[in-house]
């Protein structure tokens, strides 16, 4: 007696027969009008898919993605005095903390004169950049520079001063304040965010 073909995975199966296609389509044909004699005369219900918007799905994920209160500042470019500071009150009177996690430059760095340093934290990339004032023309704006940093606290002033006060503050370029001297000066230090958020962070 012989045997038949060894079936491997890569092995083709062969076509059913004509009978067999025939029966099985007899099969099918007897289901489908036996359904509306079980009762199966109306669609089936089911429940709507449920759709989130951003606020509604950020608080069903876990920290640090879910609502945390804070407020994320990185890669700021500055920009009208006015407008920064109306940001910044705003900022102050929601009550939330914020993190300082990149760039914060020229009337970026005002949010230190609104928000208290307990609500400030700064990360190991944070960095603030201070420069002169200037007019929409270009020209050094002298006063609002003076206002700007009458505005600092006590302890950012102190450093502005010792590297020259307003007289010597540049307009072209920046004098930067790194986070280990802001560490230094009793700023918070932020917490270390996941590897895999961080990097998506940084990608944006």
């Amino acid at each position: 007696m012989g045997r038949g073909p060894a079936w491997t995975a890569s092995s083709h199966v062969q076509p059913a027969s004509e009978p067999v296609k025939d029966a099985i389509a007899a099969v099918m044909l007897t289901l489908l009008v036996a359904l509306p004699a079980y009762g199966q005369t109306e669609p089936i219900q089911t429940e709507p898919i449920k759709r989130y918007d951003a606020e509604g799905l950020e608080t069903l994920l876990p920290p640090p993605f879910g609502p945390t209160n804070k407020a994320w500042l990185g890669r700021e470019r500055g920009g009208r005095v006015d407008q920064h500071i109306a940001r910044w009150k705003a900022l102050a009177a929601s009550g939330d903390d914020v993190e300082i996690r990149g760039l914060c430059p020229s009337a970026c760095t005002l949010v230190l004169a609104h928000v208290p340093k307990e609500r400030l934290c700064f990360s190991q990339t944070a960095v603030l950049a201070f420069h002169l004032a200037r007019f929409p023309n270009g020209e050094p704006a002298i006063e609002g520079s003076r206002a700007m940093f009458n505005a600092y606290p006590r302890d950012i002033r102190m450093w502005l001063q010792e590297k020259g006060g307003v007289e010597k503050m540049p307009l072209e370029s920046f004098w930067l304040l790194f986070p280990s001297e802001l560490w230094q000066m009793g700023y918070r230090r932020c917490d270390t965010l996941p590897c895999a958020f961080a990097s998506a962070s940084s990608s944006k």
